[in-house]
């Protein structure tokens, strides 16, 4: 099935504002809401999945990093699938929750006897400023954080990684191309 007329109101914008304490609880709160959005592109994949492209590279997106909005957190704007795929760009957050949610479709069209929330899951971590003076020195960036994901079988996977600097069939990551 493809995004028809009648679906172009999925195609819509919608804002959300995390108000936290610290840095603990905003991390706590985009976490729970990387679960929210990937179980909303689940739902769209097995929907919409067969007029998408296979891969995000496929699909021609690329990796942005989070805009700043003139404070010392990035204002981030969330894609979902259908989004992501008609933009052509996101940030590791929603490459990460389409990753997640990839898994899990092949999970529940396999017959998998486990929840498909059990095949793979975004994972949202602080993010680090390496230090030119090694490890030890790294610090963590307040208010930044970086999303991932990561496997049933303990695999990892970073899609802003992947597709930094490719696009296109020769960078596919679901290897269904001569060129991958």
């Amino acid at each position: 099935m493809t995004v028809g007329e009648g679906d172009r109101a999925l195609l819509r914008d919608l804002r959300f504002h995390f108000r936290c304490g610290d840095d603990a609880e905003f991390r706590q709160q985009v976490a729970e809401f990387a679960e929210a959005l990937t179980r909303v592109n689940t739902l769209e994949l097995l929907k919409y999945g067969e007029g998408l492209a296979c891969c995000l590279s496929c699909g021609g997106v690329r990796y942005i990093p989070p805009p700043s909005c003139g404070t010392d957190r990035p204002c981030q704007e969330v894609y979902d699938v259908l989004n992501l795929y008609a933009r052509k760009r996101g940030t590791c957050f929603d490459l990460a929750a389409e990753r997640a949610a990839r898994h899990r479709v092949e999970a529940i069209e396999a017959g998998a006897e486990f929840p498909a929330e059990a095949a793979a899951w975004v994972v949202v971590e602080d993010q680090v400023q390496q230090s030119p003076y090694g490890d030890e020195f790294n610090e963590v960036v307040p208010g930044r954080y970086h999303a991932f994901v990561e496997r049933a079988d303990g695999a990892v996977e970073d899609p802003s990684e992947e597709l930094q600097g490719k696009v296109g069939a020769d960078a596919c990551q679901c290897g269904g191309h001569d060129g991958a």
